[in-house]
Parts: C-alpha cells; structure tokens; sequence
C-alpha cells in the first residue's frame, strides 16, 4: 500500500526544501569570503546530499543498484549536476548568491528552446513572451544599460557567465 502526504504535509515539506536551498547557497557565500574553495564546497554539498539520500533509501528499503540501462544516462547526469554545482557556486564566489541565482534560473527557459529545437514540443507565443518578460526582468537587475553595460559587465560578467554555464549544464540534466 502507498502512502500519501497529505496537501499540508507536501507544502510544508517544499517550503523547508526550498529553503534548504537557498540557504546552501548563502552559506557557500560565507564559506567563500571565509576562505573555503569552490571545489571543497561542492564536495561537501555533494557528500551531504549523498549520505541524506543513502540515509533515505536505506530506511525506505530502496536498492541502491542501478538497472544496467540506467547506468549510462544516470553517469551522465550525474557529470552534468557536477558541472552544474561548479558553475552555480563559482558564480556565486564572485556575484551575490540571489543575482547567480537568478541568472542560473534561465535553466527552464533553456530547456524550453532545447525542447522547441529539437521538435519535442511546438513552440507556443505565452512561453515565448514569459521568457521576454523574465529575460527584460533580469536585464533590469543586472543593470543592463547602454550607457552602463561596460561598468556592470566589468563587476558582474565572470560571475554571471559561471551562472549561465550552469544554467547551459542543468537544461541538459533537464
């Protein structure tokens, strides 16, 4: 039999993940002007989730082994998560946590025109206006400006290209 949260549960259950989240973030922010490297931050996040997830499944009953036809794709994945965690927390050294955050959220519209490409999905005119509108959004905070592009690229360009790599990274694991 299966159980199910109940709508209150998941809720509240997705709220604390979220904040988890970003909470990673910050704090690999402090670790980052406290000296700690991208590298050790990104082993010990990825060692941390490692151990919550064995934890999970042990307790659950799930096989850790992988089906042999899952094992190409899931190393695969698991190179580009790599990769990904790199880029967001190597933006995040250099820009504040919520820009590289922000930037690294053009993952989703990254994956819709990679869907769009490939004729996996028609390309719709309200997706294509939310991504102008999200796209315009971001240029504000960036302080995308003629007249200020240099002088914003000059602070804020190698953390925002390590954020969109990222980005490019996770579109694929999508």
């Amino acid at each position: 039999m299966d159980a199910k949260l109940s709508a209150g549960t998941g809720i509240v259950l997705l709220l604390a993940c979220s904040t988890l989240f970003a909470s990673n973030h910050v704090a690999a922010r402090i670790a980052f002007d406290h000296g700690t490297s991208v590298a050790a931050a990104v082993v010990l996040r990825a060692a941390g989730t490692a151990l919550v997830l064995f934890c999970m499944m042990r307790v659950q009953g799930i096989s850790l082994a992988l089906p042999r036809g899952l094992r190409g794709p899931a190393l695969v994945a698991g190179v580009l998560v790599a990769v990904q965690s790199y880029c967001l927390f190597s933006a995040v050294a250099l820009i504040p946590a919520a820009l590289a955050l922000l930037v690294f959220q053009t993952s989703v519209m990254l994956y819709v025109l990679i869907c769009w490409a490939s004729g996996r999905e028609a390309p719709r005119m309200s997706s294509l206006a939310a991504m102008v509108v999200a796209l315009a959004g971001l240029a504000l905070v960036l302080d995308v400006r003629p007249g200020q592009l240099a002088a914003s690229w000059a602070e804020l360009g190698a953390g925002v290209l390590w954020a969109f790599g990222g980005a490019v990274s996770f579109a694929f694991v999508y």
